[in-house]
């Protein structure tokens, strides 16, 4: 199997139940585990489902290991106690006999949304105790108030998310923003990941709809010059695709953990476009791209 660059492993969630793409669930499922399997599997990431669907998932699995990451759909109590109940399905399935269907899901992480309506920093300790034993990552809308949730974020050791699109065009942040989140997290130690709207390489305005969409490269490219003391906002706002993939390759193993410890990831609804892109432009081996299975194209 062809290694991946230490830069873009895992580098891709499966986002596939969310829109534009909102497949069938157990077609998502399928799909996951295929992916799994393919040889551009270190490019993909955990399956991201909501934690109010979490309960349909043992009966999709026949015993194949899946990690997850729960969107809190209807709040952190709420997702805590269908994690719990998850891993009391798994705990009665180990221990009932090896002739058992264990449902082989494991909660990695929690993505819980803020209230944009209520003071930012005030609901992330509440919202970072709620869920035990797995990683979260707290989405700050860019309010009043976001540098501070930043910070917040910080003093209860979890990670940030940013909303980086969707289906229309207020959901997309402007660069500046874009890049003064990804500065405020580096500088405040905190991890953070994106979400939406980033399932492309490079930044574009999109010919169908005139939205203004962020790359993920821009992001990684960005993070490293938040690490390295660099012109952020020039990395998020860079349209040629062949000078970030010259960044990429700049960026040595140490350096690359060292970014993808803070931007830990992406959520896309196709994880084909990324790896399409990535293949490319050179930046993984361009048989990756050949093993994806045939799947609609999403703008």
């Amino acid at each position: 199997m062809s290694t991946v660059p230490v830069l873009f492993r895992r580098l891709v969630d499966d986002a596939a139940l969310f829109p534009p793409g909102n497949a069938p669930f157990d077609r998502a499922v399928d799909a996951h585990v295929g992916h799994q399997r393919a040889p551009y599997a270190q490019v993909i990431g955990r399956f991201i489902v909501k934690a109010s669907d979490l309960h349909e998932l043992p009966g999709q699995l026949d015993g194949e290991a899946m990690e997850i990451s729960a969107i809190a759909d209807g709040g952190a109590d709420a997702a805590a106690g269908a994690i719990g109940q998850l891993r009391s399905f798994e705990g009665h399935h180990r221990h009932a006999g090896r002739h058992a269907i264990a449902s082989g899901v494991s909660v990695e992480c929690v993505e819980i949304p803020l209230d944009p309506d209520t003071g930012l920093a005030a609901q992330v300790s509440a919202a970072a105790h709620a869920v035990s034993g797995a990683e979260v990552f707290i989405e700050i809308p860019l309010r009043t108030g976001w540098r501070d949730a930043v910070s917040a974020c910080a003093d209860e050791r979890v990670g940030a998310k940013l909303r980086t699109g969707g289906l229309e065009s207020g959901a997309f942040p402007a660069p500046r923003q874009v890049g003064d989140f990804v500065a405020a997290c580096v500088r405040a130690g905190v991890p953070f990941k994106c979400t939406a709207g980033l399932h492309r390489a490079v930044t574009h305005t999109d010919p169908l709809t005139g939205f203004h969409h962020h790359g993920f490269l821009n992001v990684l490219v960005a993070t490293h010059a938040a690490i390295t003391g660099a012109d952020v906002l020039a990395a998020v706002t860079a349209r040629d695709p062949q000078d970030l993939a010259a960044v990429c390759w700049g960026i040595d193993d140490g350096a690359a953990s060292a970014v993808r410890a803070a931007f830990t990831g992406f959520g896309s609804c196709s994880v084909a476009d990324p790896i399409r892109d990535l293949a490319g432009l050179g930046l993984i081996d361009p048989s990756l791209a050949d093993a994806l299975p045939p799947e609609p194209h999403h703008h």
